[in-house]
C-alpha cells in the first residue's frame, strides 16, 4: 500500500474515533482496507515518512496547544499581531477566532477582558 493511502487511512481512522464512530470491520459488515490485518488491529505504517511527519507535528501542536490552555488560564480573548504589525484582539464567537494561533515569541497574548486588551493598546478585530 502506497505511503499517500496509509497517510489517507489514517486520517480517516482518526476521524471516526474522534466523532465515536463505528471503527470500519467491527460489526459493520465492511472489511478492513487492503493490506491491513484483522480488524481492530493498529495500522502498520512502518516506513511511511509523511506518516511519521504528520504524527510528529500532530504530537508538536497537541503540545501547544495544552502549553496554550495553561498560560491562558480562564482568559479567552486572543491578542494577535498582523503581519503588518497590528495588534488586533479575537473574542470566542468572532469568525476568525480558531484560525488565530497566539505565539508569545512573537509578542502575542492573552486578554481576560476587551477592555483589559483596549487598555494595552490593542483593538477589535473587524471580521
Amino acid at each position: 500500500m502506497s505511503c499517500a493511502v496509509r497517510v489517507l487511512l489514517a486520517g480517516l481512522i482518526v476521524g471516526l474515533v474522534a466523532r465515536g464512530s463505528a471503527y470500519a470491520g467491527e460489526g459493520d459488515g465492511v472489511p478492513p482496507p487492503p493490506g491491513d490485518g484483522e480488524a481492530g488491529e493498529p495500522r502498520d505504517l512502518t516506513g511511511c515518512s509523511a506518516c511519521t511527519l504528520r504524527h510528529r507535528n500532530m504530537t508538536r501542536r497537541a503540545k501547544e496547544i495544552q502549553a496554550a490552555k495553561e498560560a491562558r488560564g480562564d482568559c479567552r480573548i486572543k491578542g494577535h499581531i498582523s503581519e503588518a504589525g497590528e495588534r488586533l484582539y479575537f473574542r470566542p464567537g468572532d469568525r476568525s477566532y480558531e484560525w488565530v494561533w497566539i505565539s508569545e515569541a512573537k509578542g502575542e497574548r492573552w486578554f481576560c477582558s476587551a477592555d483589559e486588551a483596549e487598555a494595552a493598546g490593542w483593538h477589535a478585530a473587524v471580521d
